[in-house]
């Protein structure tokens, strides 16, 4: 399935602006999936195309109508590099990729001092196409200018231009959501806008490339990214990377925008996101639309993507005469996401303290009271907080707070109680093993803030670091990407055990960079006896447990090297 990626490079007489003169010849480029060869179907992202586009294409009329036929097409030439598919012989790589058990990709594999890939394969070629239309998905663009609203600061990094432009102009970044009366013509094809073109040379008997999932994306869902880096820079060297993660969210109707913690970079815009049906097939999930996320100048860490249902669904409203629709690709069920990720809005919960929201972790409830840690900086001063059940149709239940760890303590803590609306309960883990290099997953409710209705997001990554004293962990760190809002969130185990509450990311202050992939949490043995001795006892002075003043570790998780305990006399 990964060899369905192609590239698209889109180059001729520019008909815009990009800071020299208009008329200038040059290339754009990004990435492609091939849904029908024996037709020479391809389907894109609109972006490469942006530059060739006539002013009238911003007009008010084309952006509700939602598709662009544009007439001049001889102004531009389209070029879509492909490589053949490999023979019945050959293992179908990518789909052993999003197995739990990673094992070496044979077509990676080095032989002989030269990739195995250019031993058992032909060489890309290229191959002519026309543009047969730019179309809106119009169900993405909705969930997109809700959730990434140009206010909260969220813009987009923009493809590679051609080889011959080695420069980065940070001019042109693109924004997410553009207001009615914006007129940038680069933000009209911006996300939302698609392509599909029609090879000139199509491969005879051959048969339909791609198995589109019937089913919406499932939060946890193993997937699988393919395109190409930087785009025509150097398909020999970058073509048809690889990029694995889950689903990390979902939202608008029917699932149309994909949130995955599979990393892209520029130029991968417009290439297929795959999962796997219950057989380990490959199924055609999405389409890149923005590799690169940045909100208020930090970056996310995380891939959006569009729907290919929600964008096939699309195109099938628009035009009278879809080359493809919904119903005529063949299509499969989806393999079903981790047990261990399949409740985990009804243990995860949103956590509001006035404007200032967090996470919080269900740790134990009985008939009458469900019980949450938090961390101390996400209540603040706050007795009273609100309680957000996602599961429960986003009730709010007022919390009171029970404890709270002072500020100078070692671990940001803080206990919540509220009454019991039939939240499921995290069972906490009770070994003291934690092992490195085991995968897990951070839960929380970052990036959207409130009243957005979404499910807690979930990212993976592997557990990284564990930081012992005297024998007992006292901090670990994971590789999953951690935004504002997470801070009380959980990171779990495969088997859906608690490992620890998610403290923050890393941020460089004097750089003003954050690291979403190096983040910390405080272990869950730190907290489960103290917590079980509560809930049997509620005896609140019990909890003063959690205050720990130990200034070796306080230096420890104020990222200060701790002084020796005993000083040598040398």
């Amino acid at each position: 399935m990964w060899q369905e990626a192609c590239i698209v490079n889109v180059s001729g007489e520019s008909s815009k602006s990009t800071g020299n003169n208009l008329g200038e010849v040059s290339g754009h480029s990004c990435s492609g999936v091939i849904v029908d060869r024996q037709r020479g179907l391809v389907l894109s992202h609109g972006i490469a195309f942006s530059p060739y586009l006539p002013d009238g294409f911003t007009s008010q009329q084309v952006r509700q109508q939602g598709w662009c036929k544009p007439q001049e097409t001889d102004r531009f030439n389209i070029e879509v590099i492909v490589r053949p598919r490999l023979g019945n012989g050959q293992p179908e790589a990518s789909s052993r990729c999003l197995q739990p058990i990673q094992q070496p990709i044979a077509a990676a594999t080095s032989a002989g001092g030269k990739l195995a890939y250019d031993l058992e394969s032909a060489p890309e070629r290229k191959c002519s196409a026309e543009l047969l239309l730019l179309w809106r998905c119009t169900d993405f663009d909705d969930a997109v200018r809700k959730l990434m609203p140009k206010y909260d600061g969220w813009h987009f990094d923009e493809p590679p231009n051609s080889p011959a432009d080695n420069r980065r102009d940070t001019s042109h970044q693109i924004e997410a959501v553009q207001s009615c009366v914006k007129t940038d013509w680069m933000a009209e094809v911006s996300l939302s806008w698609f392509a599909l073109l029609k090879l000139k040379e199509s491969e005879k008997g051959a048969e339909s490339s791609v198995v589109v999932a019937e089913e919406h994306a499932r939060i946890g869902s193993p997937v699988l990214a393919v395109g190409t880096p930087f785009g025509i820079l150097c398909p020999s060297v970058f073509m048809n990377s690889l990029a694995k993660g889950i689903v990390c969210n979902t939202a608008g109707r029917g699932g149309a925008l994909i949130l995955t913690d599979a990393r892209c970079l520029p130029g991968t815009e417009g290439g297929p996101l795959f999962t796997v049906d219950r057989d380990g097939k490959g199924l055609l999930l999405g389409l890149v639309a923005a590799p690169l996320c940045w909100k208020a100048n930090e970056w996310i860490g995380l891939s959006l993507v569009c729907s290919f249902r929600a964008a096939l669904d699309s195109l099938s409203r628009l035009v009278p005469w879809p080359l493809i629709t919904a119903a005529a690709v063949p299509h499969s069920s989806l393999e079903p996401p981790l047990p261990a990720l399949s409740q985990l809005e009804k243990s995860v919960v949103m956590v509001e303290a006035g404007k200032i929201w967090g996470s919080g972790v269900v740790v134990h409830m009985d008939q009458s009271k469900v019980y949450l840690l938090t961390c101390r900086h996400v209540i603040g001063s706050s007795s009273r907080v609100n309680v957000v059940l996602y599961h429960a149709q986003n009730v709010r239940v007022v919390g009171h707070v029970v404890y709270a760890t002072p500020s100078e303590s070692v671990y940001d803590l803080a206990v919540v109680e509220f009454p019991n609306p039939g939240v499921e309960l995290v069972p906490v883990r009770k070994t003291r093993r934690y092992n490195l290099g085991e995968q897990c997953f951070a839960a929380g409710y970052g990036l959207f803030g409130q009243n957005q209705r979404l499910k807690p997001t979930v990212t993976a990554g592997v557990l990284s670091n564990v930081i012992s004293w005297q024998d007992n962990p006292i901090m670990l760190q994971s590789t999953c990407a951690v935004h504002a809002g997470v801070s009380g969130g959980a990171l779990f185990d495969q088997q859906g055990q608690l490992m620890g509450i998610v403290v923050s990311n890393a941020k460089d202050v004097q750089l003003k960079a954050c690291y979403p992939h190096l983040n910390f949490i405080i272990p869950s043995t730190s907290f489960a006896k103290v917590m079980k001795r509560f809930v049997q006892s509620k005896h609140v002075g019990c909890l003063s447990e959690l205050d720990n003043n130990d200034h070796f570790l306080q230096d420890l998780w104020k990222l200060q090297e701790p002084k020796p305990l005993l000083q040598s006399k040398m």
